[in-house]
């Protein structure tokens, strides 16, 4: 490879020759369904384990729409496809309803379980209902059976104070992503205090557990300031030249460019060919006006380090007749913007203007 050695520094510096960059794009993962079986149109329970603890006035089972079970309840009615699963919220308490399934969590993934149900009750008819029937949802360790998390308890209330009720159909929403890593338990619990105190129904439909990578967003680039060539006004790129055209990453009191990684440094994506550190100018706040070039001052060192990179100007001419066609016979300025990241990952861009000469139109073209 042609190495360019400025004059000045050739017994100065020594030249770093970085490697070209590689930029990957992050793309997050879209989310996965865990759950088995969730919304029950296998039309049984396939992936889950249903049990009733004690006698059950009507046990668990996967129906269709229009069923009722006692005096004072509305029908059954799916909310996601043809079926739902569906009990009788009443029997010889106490005991248990319950229907669980395992699922293993990926690690570093978001996951939110989601769920649809529905409890009717009709403490008019039957003993007296002295104590609420209850309805709770957990996060247990199926190894152990502890529970790790109670995500929702509901209560009916009694017959004194509340004879009858109807939650209509209840979406749930919970996050999850504490459990990433591990295997738990989602388990539906329905708790009957007392004997046959009233007709019930409960009804459970879309349960769902979806996880996903989570989404990384690019902060946006803090700003940078950068001069194309330090020791030159106006800064000139000939589109016939294959010379080297330095570009200085100014450092200043927020900026260590000794923390900027070589190989992410791009203009146009073009990528530098070497490069060196020493202090060469001071950052110049430039007000351009559109279609004009920013103002080229030559500024003296201001103690802090710069970081000197060396892009040959033929790759930047490629990358710009990429992106402008043969307009870029016509233009008279060009803003460039160099990207680059620091060691700990955060993005920097600074932008200033070049001079064209050597456009085909013109008669001479200037040569360094």
């Amino acid at each position: 490879m042609k190495k360019f050695y400025h004059p000045l520094y050739i017994v100065l510096f020594t030249l770093v020759v970085f490697s070209a960059p590689f930029l990957t794009d992050f793309v997050s993962a879209q989310g996965v369904e865990i759950i088995e079986n969730g919304s029950f149109e296998a039309g049984n329970f396939t992936g889950w384990t249903a049990q009733t603890a004690g006698f059950a006035s009507i046990p668990w089972n996967v129906i269709g729409a229009g069923s009722v079970a006692g005096t004072g309840m509305q029908p059954s009615a799916p909310q996601d496809g043809s079926y739902v699963a569906w009990n009788g919220f009443d029997g010889g308490g106490p005991m248990n309803f319950i229907l669980f399934q395992d699922v293993s969590i990926p690690a570093d993934n978001v996951a939110t379980l989601s769920w649809a149900h529905r409890v009717q009750w009709n403490f008019s008819i039957g003993r007296p209902a002295t104590l609420p029937r209850v309805f709770d949802v957990l996060v247990r360790d199926p190894t152990s059976g502890a529970v790790l998390e109670t995500l929702l308890t509901f209560e009916t209330g009694i017959q004194s104070t509340t004879p009858t009720g109807d939650t209509g159909w209840t979406n749930n929403s919970f996050d999850l992503s504490a459990y990433a890593g591990q295997t738990v338990r989602i388990e539906f619990v329905e708790y009957i205090p007392e004997v046959l105190t009233g007709y019930g129904q409960f009804e459970l439909d879309s349960v769902s557990l979806v996880v996903e990578q989570p989404v990384v967003e690019d902060p946006p680039a803090a700003s940078l300031f950068i001069d194309i060539r330090p020791w030159m006004c106006p800064n000139l790129l000939n589109l016939r030249s294959r010379c080297y055209i330095p570009v200085a990453i100014l450092g200043t009191e927020d900026l260590d460019v000794r923390t900027i990684d070589p190989t992410s440094i791009q203009i146009a994506g073009a990528t530098p060919r070497k490069g060196f550190y020493w202090d060469v100018a001071a950052p110049v706040e430039s007000s351009d006006s559109e279609g004009e070039c920013r103002e080229c001052r030559r500024t003296r060192r201001d103690g802090y380090h710069d970081l000197v990179v060396f892009f040959k100007s033929s790759d930047l001419v490629d990358s710009l007749r990429e992106q402008y066609g043969e307009e870029i016979e016509d233009l008279d300025c060009v803003n460039l913007t160099l990207t680059c990241t620091t060691d700990d990952g955060a993005s920097l861009s600074g932008e200033d203007s070049v001079k064209l000469v050597g456009q085909k139109h013109h008669r001479w073209s200037w040569r360094r």
